[in-house]
């Protein structure tokens, strides 16, 4: 016989069941959005570090091309060519021809002094346009190596940074998790003392049906268990 009691009691405890359910549903999604946003903050950080590569490269390209090839060959070529022309001296007007000399003596010494400065420069320009392949070789080379070695320094930081990511989303998935409400449970232990207590107390219930022993009626909630 289903009495209002156990009906009611019923109802309790399917009451209790969905608001348990209802807050075991809202925690799995508080974790999963938890877990989703560490996830995204962490991908996030690992384009920031591929962009970062990206841009290294990229400049390392173009330091390789071409027009800057040829732009930077010839700074090297002319840095090279006015240190080598400038460190040759003009001799000082008639400092190195003894005033006794005959006209003819010192001018012929002062047009080979002149030849012997100008063919020093020349010389010069010319070692430095040739020590400027050299030059620029260098610079090329030195760039490419820094360029190797900040693209292996953003590798071993985004690596670093992924293996991180597991964890964040774990804390994360910790941090989310909220205590339930005592409500549903509250709802759902009180139905069943409910149908304990409308079962034994049913008029007609033969004593042993529900395997109760025969002692009397239950004066303590204690004494159903």
């Amino acid at each position: 016989m289903c009495t209002p009691l156990i009906a009611a009691s019923m109802a309790a405890q399917g009451a209790g069941a969905a608001i348990n359910g209802a807050q075991a549903r809202k925690q799995e999604e508080r974790t999963a959005h938890a877990v989703n946003k560490a996830g995204k903050q962490g991908l996030k950080t690992q384009h920031g570090f591929q962009n970062h590569a990206a841009g290294v490269m990229k400049q390392a390209t173009t330091d390789q091309s071409a027009p800057i090839q040829t732009r930077n060959l010839a700074l090297d070529q002319a840095r090279r060519s006015g240190a080598l022309s400038g460190a040759v001296s003009d001799p000082g007007a008639g400092g190195a021809i003894p005033g006794s000399a005959p006209p003819v003596v010192a001018s012929e010494v002062t047009r080979k002094l002149a030849d012997a400065v100008t063919g020093a420069k020349t010389s010069g320009a010319a070692l430095g346009r040739l020590g400027g392949y050299d030059d620029a070789s260098l610079d090329s080379s030195i760039k490419l190596n820094r360029a190797g070695q900040d693209i292996g320094a953003i590798k071993n930081a985004a690596s670093g940074s992924a293996s991180l990511i597991p964890g964040a989303q774990s804390a994360a998935a910790n941090n989310s998790y909220r205590r339930p409400k005592a409500f549903g449970d509250l709802l759902q232990l009180g139905g069943k003392a409910a149908a304990l207590y409308g079962m034994l107390g049913t008029p007609g219930l033969a004593p042993g049906a529900m395997g109760q022993k025969t002692i009397g009626a239950p004066t303590r909630f204690g004494d159903l268990f």
